[in-house]
């Protein structure tokens, strides 16, 4: 097989990958605008190997901080024999350090619809 010196170019003259993709021209199916006093949350438990990825859950925006653990994060994380709820630590929204209240709303703290809010286990 020949190859074509010009489609086999060395690496430091590869081209980079396109960084724009032209206009978007569809109606978003996740705004934030289609949920009400809803939002969309993604919840992760960083360092576990049986949940690996974020999961979402559509939460009130006015929930509080110990609703949204005690109803949406526990019963998520439980399904793994190693989730103890008291040793969740190093909450983060985003990449974030958080260290919310329970009376705290989800709002207050600032989680945003789509956001990510991650933990540890101690």
């Amino acid at each position: 097989m020949i190859i074509d010196p010009e489609i086999a170019k060395a690496p430091s003259e590869m081209v980079p990958p396109p960084t724009e993709f032209g206009e978007y021209n569809f109606p978003s199916r996740d705004h934030i605008s289609l949920y009400g006093d809803d939002q969309l949350v993604n919840v992760w438990w960083r360092g576990t190997v049986f949940n690996v990825c974020p999961s979402c859950f559509r939460v009130p925006r006015n929930m509080k901080w110990s609703d949204f653990v005690a109803n949406v994060v526990t019963p998520w994380a439980s399904k793994d024999p190693d989730y103890d709820a008291s040793r969740v630590t190093k909450w983060q929204m985003d990449d974030t350090a958080i260290e919310p209240k329970d009376d705290d709303t989800l709002e207050s703290i600032g989680v945003e619809h789509k956001g990510l809010v991650s933990f540890e286990i101690a």
